[in-house]
Formats: C-alpha cells, structure tokens, sequence
C-alpha cells in the first residue's frame, strides 16, 4: 500500500486586484474589517499605500477573523477624511473599496468607512495584493 497525500489545505486568503472586478472581490472579503490607524501606512517614496485588518472570515463556522496584509501600488497621493491619525489607536470598520477610473489607468481607490471615514488613494494604475497573515503575526 502506498501513501498518497491529500490535497494541501491552505485556509489563507491570497489575491491580486488590476481592475475594478478584481477589487470588487476585496471589497467583499474586507467587508467588516476592523482597522487600526495606526497599522495603515503610506510610503510616497515607493508609491506604496498598506494596512494591516482583521477582516471577518466566513467561511470558518462560527466566523473568526483573521490578520490580513492589503497593499496598493502607484500612490501618488493618500488622503483621509474624518480619520484623527494622531488617535493610533482608533479602530476604523470597513464597510467597501471602490475604484473609480480616471485618465486609464489612473483613477482613485476609495476605502469607505463607518461615520463618514474615508481614505482616498490617488493611483497612476490599479494593483493591489491581499494576502492573509500568519495566525501569530499581528503587527505590520
């Protein structure tokens, strides 16, 4: 008798966003995300935007959540809209993100909060990754 593995089991969520379909299903994933303020970074030297959520895993029973790694490339600007970034502590809950183009392949990423939050990435092209990260890595 031989041994045959079984099909590897990876629960971990990894995607690539490059157009507003793509990112639909982002959105979807990060519906519900808690995000800390001070786990969101914009790096303007390498046009990087990233943040780290706890988004809300469906598919476990009951729903756990789990830490997620998201980063946007092509940033040339981030801006927030009623977000106090010297509150490091303050939890902003995702509700979508958005993608509205501009001159293609530029456009604006929107991540839209509860009461009105807001964070707006101007980008010269969509892409982004989302990956989830290891259960004991909380940290960016």
């Amino acid at each position: 008798m031989t041994h045959r593995p079984g099909p590897i089991q990876n629960d971990d969520l990894k995607l690539m966003a490059i157009d507003s379909e793509d990112l639909a299903v982002f959105s979807a994933h990060l519906q519900d995300a808690e995000l800390r303020v001070d786990q969101i970074a914009f790096l303007p030297k390498q046009k990087r935007f990233a943040f780290v959520a706890e988004r809300l895993d469906r598919q476990t029973v009951p729903p756990t959540r789990k830490s997620t790694g998201v980063h946007f490339e092509g940033v040339t600007q981030a801006r927030q809209q009623n977000i106090t970034p010297q509150q490091g502590g303050q939890t902003l809950h995702l509700l979508a993100v958005t993608f509205t183009p501009g001159a293609a392949p530029a456009g604006q990423v929107i991540l839209h909060c509860t009461q009105g939050q807001l964070i707006k990435l101007d980008v010269a092209f969509l892409e982004a990754a989302l990956a989830d990260l290891p259960a004991d890595s909380k940290e960016i």
